[in-house]
């Protein structure tokens, strides 16, 4: 990752946008449509709507890449366009952020499903993560992000591919039941990951970590750690989280 990235995180919060799918879906793009594809068919729509977060106070954007690896884009015959889909994204929140936020490379599940699959599927799977993430990172992004797996073999697998072609993983984002939040942390910490931001989290998701950082960590009020779980953790918790023990 990126000194400056690195130097920023480390004074304090870092603000970043929100969904991209939600929007494009207000907008007429239905669920039916490949959203990445629009990185080429609609690179105006994309672009507008990196400038309305970046308008309101958003200083790191993610790429439209979440679904833009090659197993997923197959479903929609693109498979051949991964490369070009990824690089369209990144130069299109390179244009909207210039000089005044940071880009990053939005990553999400494979669309293979971990639990019963093969092992050459999951090979596929690592395939089809690590080019989406090697050419990201070759077109410019400051992060990657490893967004909404619900499978933590493959958000494992995920953080092993980011820390060899790349830099150490620091952003992890997900839709974990509130339950499985002890052993998300525990699995996480054991893969190297650093938790630097929490996004995205459903309210099941939220109140469940929230409760789980409020029994762990001394002191930290679980209204508190809601509030922080909306926007991004404060250096302190982040180096309290870091610090812990993993759950037993």
């Amino acid at each position: 990752m990126p000194q400056p990235l690195m130097e920023r995180l480390a004074r304090g919060p870092l603000i970043a946008d929100g969904a991209m799918g939600t929007l494009l879906f207000s907008r007429g793009i239905g669920f039916d449509q490949c959203f990445d594809a629009l990185n080429r068919t609609k690179p105006q729509l994309i672009e507008s709507i990196h400038r309305e977060y970046l308008l309101a106070g958003a200083e790191l954007i993610e790429t439209n890449t979440f679904n833009a690896n090659r197993i997923i884009l197959a479903r929609h015959g693109l498979a051949d366009q991964a490369a070009t889909i990824n690089r369209a994204a990144v130069a299109l929140a390179r244009e909207a952020a210039g000089d005044r936020a940071f880009v990053a490379g939005a990553v999400g599940p494979s669309g293979v499903k971990h639990g019963i699959a093969s092992a050459s599927e999951r090979r596929l799977a690592r395939f089809a993560l690590a080019e989406q993430i090697d050419t990201l990172v070759l077109a410019g992004v400051d992060a990657i992000v490893i967004e909404t797996f619900t499978s933590i073999l493959e958000m494992e697998m995920a953080i092993d591919v980011a820390k060899e072609l790349t830099f150490t993983a620091r952003v992890l984002t997900g839709e974990e039941a509130a339950e499985q939040w002890q052993q998300v942390f525990a699995r996480a910490q054991q893969a190297g990951l650093l938790l630097e931001q929490i996004r995205g989290v459903t309210s099941d998701g939220a109140k469940g970590l929230a409760r789980y950082l409020a029994t762990t960590l001394t002191g930290v009020s679980h209204q508190r750690c809601v509030f922080h779980l909306w926007r991004t953790l404060t250096s302190e918790l982040t180096a309290r989280l870091n610090e812990m023990k993993a759950p037993t």
